[in-house]
């Protein structure tokens, strides 16, 4: 993949394999907050089962409709996009000239994709993000400004 630079989530499920593959390729390896996946407040932690387990209809609202259902202390898709955004912002300008490979969770993938595409935030859960895939997005840098294209999404690596 010719990367420069790795780009992770602080948090243990990105940043470990981050590190990892950095060591491998000898690539320097750079934790971002921002990239941190979206707070799902009283959801944290539990499973798909456990969540539906008084409401069996709470994800489908949910997956349907995140703005308006989302889970009780959650962090708002509003924030979350602002705090995407500006991780985006901050890594395409610093690696404007370089292969950037960013370890991230799905809902920030989703969210990165939504930028690209100008996806409305009630509609990100539409976008499938599977484990282990791969997103490529391409950043052209000109006296307007930046030009991003989705150029594939869902790959596996090999």
């Amino acid at each position: 993949a010719n990367w420069d630079v790795i780009v992770t989530s602080p948090l243990s499920r990105c940043a470990e394999f981050a590190r990892e593959l950095g060591g491998k390729l000898a690539l320097p390896v750079k934790e971002d907050e921002r990239l941190k996946e979206i707070g799902f407040g009283a959801w944290e932690g539990l499973t798909p089962e456990e969540i539906s387990r008084n409401d069996p209809e709470i994800l489908r609202r949910f997956w349907q409709d995140p703005v308006r259902h989302r889970p009780q202390g959650a962090e708002t898709l509003a924030d979350f996009r602002v705090r995407v955004h500006a991780a985006w912002q901050d890594l395409t300008d610093k690696f404007a000239q370089q292969r950037i490979l960013v370890v991230a969770h799905a809902g920030v993938i989703r969210m990165c994709i939504s930028l690209v595409l100008g996806v409305p935030l009630d509609n990100i859960f539409r976008i499938r993000v599977e484990n282990a895939g791969l997103t490529r997005i391409r950043v052209e840098h000109g006296d307007s400004g930046q030009f991003p294209t989705l150029v594939f999404h869902g790959g596996k690596p090999r």
